[in-house]
């Protein structure tokens, strides 16, 4: 919480970049909790039938290199932020289980 009363100080939240800012403390957080099972990975390109392209920040399974998160910032747009977010999470599930069938 120190973390985030410092950067408020500095970096005020008023648009997507700055959210962006935020939204990565919180990630590596909580990547620091799980002590580094997982990796963030901004700019994640991820591709499925239903669309294609870098996502904001991905959630990365490290043993397993596998998604299992993704997370969209959005300025203004919160609806839009949840549509694009619900497709690009079908995509990467749809790509996970591309690689399992694979290595199977």
């Amino acid at each position: 919480m120190a973390d985030f009363n410092f950067r408020l100080k500095a970096i005020p939240i008023g648009n997507e970049a700055s959210k962006s800012q935020y939204v990565c403390a919180y990630l590596v957080a909580v990547t620091n909790l799980f002590e580094y099972r997982f990796k963030v990975r901004p700019e994640k390109n991820v591709s499925g039938l239903n669309g294609h392209g870098p996502v904001d920040f991905a959630l990365v399974l490290v043993r397993a290199s596998r998604i299992i998160g993704i997370t969209e910032v959005k300025d203004k747009d919160f609806l839009q932020g949840i549509a694009q977010n619900s497709v690009q999470c079908e995509s990467a599930a749809l790509s996970n289980y591309k690689k399992k069938s694979l290595v199977s």
